[in-house]
């Protein structure tokens, strides 16, 4: 009901932006327990076909898809959140890959990067992982399982989410980064009764296999639920009511129409160390919004609506996410390597790591 409302509240915004559509999930990682659910604003309204269930429907998710990147190369190199990574213009065979803004930031960090969602050092690690085997079989295993039929190739745009996937799919794969131990499998339905009463079925938590380490979903937690790494212009829209603490991931997919790059439809992920929200508006026919429905605040207004309504009744509160794998280096901006007693201020960055990979050598680029 909370979900319902919180749409409906905003109905008007999506109209006036050219949308005539919204979905809503919301999970608890560690129970697996779906809490709400809203496939469609209007069940009953055809004009908008209905009966169409888009969080079970195939839709691709661009940026929303980056976590799961930077989680694989996190497994794959030893980094730290500042290690310094180049957002600079880049020729692929013939493509030439932009990011959303048509500018590059030169010289920034892994935690800019994705907390900015550049493509361009998405695309990067998508060839630092060993390309697109690895990239499929890493989804896969978190249950996103339409990418591994044998005449389906992405290349690099899998990094920056070119491939469809379910929403229901979404969410399972982000209750690994939200339990930051082992998630649960999804499951709905606690209990089944006949008609006398007498219990049938009664739902016992299971588990799922643990593929993403608890010290990677750590960092990607400091990044994403650390709205100081976010653009400034971001941060309002992205701040959750009352000072709640939840990563945030958003995005948009979009279609070239009269020449125009206009907006298809908006993604918004949310998640804590216990719940996961997804939020998406759009057409169901796949046409697209007017020009200036390009930024994230769309979702915003449904999510604050929606974890406003969860935080007056005390159904969701701020978790702390611990890691005792990871520790504090300070790492030079410059390289891959730990600041030197040479390097400058502006280029040294108190960052964290993974203690088994941490890095150990100075950085000697820099001598005085």
């Amino acid at each position: 009901e909370m979900a319902e409302q919180s749409i409906i509240e905003n109905k008007e915004r999506l109209s006036s932006n050219r949308a005539n559509n919204s979905s809503l999930i919301y999970a608890d990682s560690q129970n697996g327990d779906i809490l709400a659910y809203v496939g469609s604003i209007d069940y009953n309204n055809e004009e908008i076909d209905w009966q169409v269930d888009m969080i079970q429907s195939m839709r691709q998710p661009w940026s929303t898809i980056k976590p799961f990147i930077y989680a694989l190369w996190f497994m794959k190199l030893p980094l730290a959140l500042d290690s310094p990574i180049y957002d600079l213009r880049m020729k692929i065979d013939k493509d030439e890959p932009n990011n959303a803004d048509w500018g590059f930031w030169w010289l920034t960090t892994i935690r800019q990067a994705l907390a900015a969602s550049r493509n361009i050092p998405a695309i990067k690690m998508f060839f630092n992982v060993w390309w697109e085997g690895v990239v499929k079989k890493f989804l896969g295993e978190l249950w996103i399982q339409n990418l591994t039929e044998w005449n389906k190739f992405y290349w690099y745009p899998l990094a920056i989410g070119a491939a469809e996937m379910k929403m229901m799919d979404l969410t399972n794969a982000y209750m690994h980064l939200s339990a930051m131990w082992t998630p649960a499998k999804i499951n709905p339905i606690l209990e089944i009764r006949w008609p006398n009463n007498n219990l049938l079925y009664k739902k016992e938590v299971e588990m799922q296999e643990k593929v993403i380490p608890q010290w990677v979903a750590y960092l990607m937690w400091q990044i994403l639920s650390d709205n100081r790494n976010m653009p400034a212009d971001w941060v309002r829209q992205f701040t959750a009511p009352w000072k709640l603490i939840m990563a945030t991931k958003s995005w948009t997919t979009n279609i070239v129409k009269d020449d125009k790059k206009l907006p298809r439809d908006w993604w918004l992920m949310t998640y804590t160390p216990s719940k996961v929200l997804w939020l998406r508006w759009w057409n169901t026919d796949g046409s697209p919004m007017i020009p200036e429905a390009y930024w994230w605040w769309l979702n915003s207004w449904i999510r604050k609506s929606f974890l406003g309504k969860l935080l007056k009744e005390w159904y969701i509160q701020n978790e702390t996410a611990t890691s005792s794998e990871v520790k504090e280096v300070v790492i030079s901006k410059i390289s891959w390597k730990l600041a030197s007693q040479n390097t400058p201020a502006w280029f040294s960055a108190k960052s964290l790591s993974y203690v088994l990979t941490a890095p150990t050598e100075f950085d000697s680029y820099i001598t005085r």
